[in-house]
């Protein structure tokens, strides 16, 4: 998936419910780098097209890297991102019972520009 000007475009996201959909970084080695984010947008629950995330400012991304969305509830205040890592709101979206991250669904993408 290409990024440019610090911009991811996702074509497609579904959601269970209304809440964040939040991009983490590789950690050089292909592998999710926990819990801090480097971009977040708000999504509504079901599907959603074309979905922008700008990343932050000074975050690096190379050709090949990995980069990792997730889907997050919006529970805490409204339209606040307050998910710190060890809080209650703004969690990751949990399903089941597995221990984390079993119970969470994530992908990742290639970077390819």
């Amino acid at each position: 998936m290409a990024v440019s000007n610090n911009t991811v475009v996702l074509p497609s996201v579904t959601a269970a419910a209304d809440g964040w959909l939040v991009i983490h970084n590789d950690d050089s080695m292909g592998g999710i780098v926990l819990p801090g984010i480097i971009g977040k947008v708000l999504v509504s629950k079901g599907v959603n097209t074309n979905v922008t995330v700008q990343l932050d400012a000074g975050v690096n991304i190379m050709p090949g890297q990995k980069l990792f969305p997730m889907l997050h509830l919006d529970n805490g205040t409204i339209g606040t991102y307050e998910f710190d890592g060890v809080g209650v709101f703004d969690g990751p979206e949990v399903f089941g019972n597995d221990a984390f991250p079993g119970n969470v669904i994530f992908t990742s993408f290639t970077v390819t520009q």
